[in-house]
């Protein structure tokens, strides 16, 4: 009988089948796609230290290989792998999942005995004495739901065996998506683990509200943050062309005057004010936003009517003055008017029920609404 403390060596062979053996891994490895992983999951995990993960290899995830060509082989494998899991999968025995997969887990999982990974601490004789091979899985020696080992043939098997009472089988293996707090997938949470987190703005209800029309949101962002390409910021980027307004050829064009000051943008947003009942709506940015963050609320109608107005003025105005630097095609006041109009009309239309109270019928009257839109 051999000596129990004898180790295997390998013959070039065994290298050689193992290293066709990890590419082969590698590329099945390369299809899978996804965020979640397998982790097994117990109904009281308190109520032991280890936790039995039965798709894992019970011996090791290393190789048997001369150190040089270990290291870089077990670099690899060590890389940790993610997949996507249907959740029908989740529903059959783990013992089917075992079967199915011939995955290598990380060191971590691999590490399911109390005494640690077993190649570690036993060397690579112990596999031989039980019949074994480096790819078993735990599947092998499970039996019914009860552990199914060979008879020890030494003391190292003696000792895995002795302490295998310490280890709760866990009914099922599931996947659980790690960022979510319920373990399953919720677009909401999992938008609001991959953004950069920042300082929520007071205004952001101005813009990205319910009802609001996407490309007119979207031009509201960026000039709530004085971000489009006006006269005054092309001319501190060293711009040498026309940098004055374009409606009244009077200032340097900025976010505040081509808006508000400006004669010609003033008059189309005070006749829209006027249509939503807000005779003394301020021209100055901060104290439109002010108005609109403490008095129009999106569940009235005014309140509605006011964040859709604010958001196409601001677009058609854009648009308008555009389409003057680059064409140089003049657009009247009643042609911007008109869209405006007709923008906020359609949009409010069928959004919503409002009540029929005597300020929301003249509202409805001004802007031709339809009287389907109250209770």
């Amino acid at each position: 009988m051999q000596s129990t403390s004898q180790v295997i060596q390998p013959n070039n062979q065994v290298i050689q089948e193992l290293r066709q053996s990890m590419q082969e891994l590698k590329d099945a490895n390369t299809q899978a796609t996804g965020v979640a992983k397998w982790i097994g999951q117990s109904e009281n995990e308190h109520s032991s230290k280890h936790q039995l993960y039965p798709m894992t290899q019970y011996w090791d995830n290393e190789s048997i290989v001369d150190n040089n060509e270990e290291k870089e082989l077990r670099s690899r494998l060590m890389a940790e792998r993610h997949y996507m899991i249907d959740e029908d999968d989740a529903r059959k025995s783990y013992h089917e999942h075992v079967q199915a997969t011939t995955i290598l887990e990380s060191e971590e999982i691999d590490s399911w005995h109390p005494s640690g990974i077993l190649i570690d601490v036993f060397g690579h004789r112990v596999v031989y004495d039980a019949h074994s091979s480096l790819e078993a899985k735990l599947s092998s020696v499970i039996l019914n739901g009860d552990w199914f080992w060979r008879r020890a043939r030494s003391e190292a098997l003696v000792e895995i065996q002795a302490r295998l009472h310490e280890i709760r089988f866990g009914p099922y293996d599931k996947p659980v998506w790690t960022v979510s707090r319920g373990g399953s997938y919720v677009s909401s949470e999992t938008w609001d683990f991959l953004r950069e987190k920042k300082v929520e703005v007071s205004w952001w209800k101005m813009v990205w509200f319910p009802n609001a029309i996407p490309k007119h949101a979207f031009i509201l962002w960026l000039a709530v943050q004085d971000r489009l390409l006006t006269g005054d910021r092309l001319m501190k980027w060293g711009y040498k062309g026309e940098v004055k307004c374009f409606f009244c050829h009077n200032q340097i064009e900025s976010r505040d005057h081509l808006f508000f000051e400006c004669s010609f943008s003033y008059r189309i947003w005070k006749f829209c004010m006027h249509r939503c009942h807000e005779n003394n709506s301020p021209i100055i940015w901060d104290e439109v936003l002010k108005l609109g963050i403490s008095k129009w609320g999106t569940k009235t109608l005014k309140g509605l009517l006011c964040h859709l107005v604010l958001g196409s003025v601001i677009y058609n105005l854009w648009c308008t003055r555009n389409e003057l630097k680059h064409s140089g095609h003049p657009i009247s006041e009643e042609q911007i008017l008109r869209k405006v109009l007709w923008e906020v009309r359609t949009r409010i239309a069928g959004k919503g029920k409002f009540s029929e109270n005597r300020e929301n019928l003249v509202l409805a009257a001004q802007w031709n609404l339809p009287a389907d839109l109250f209770l």
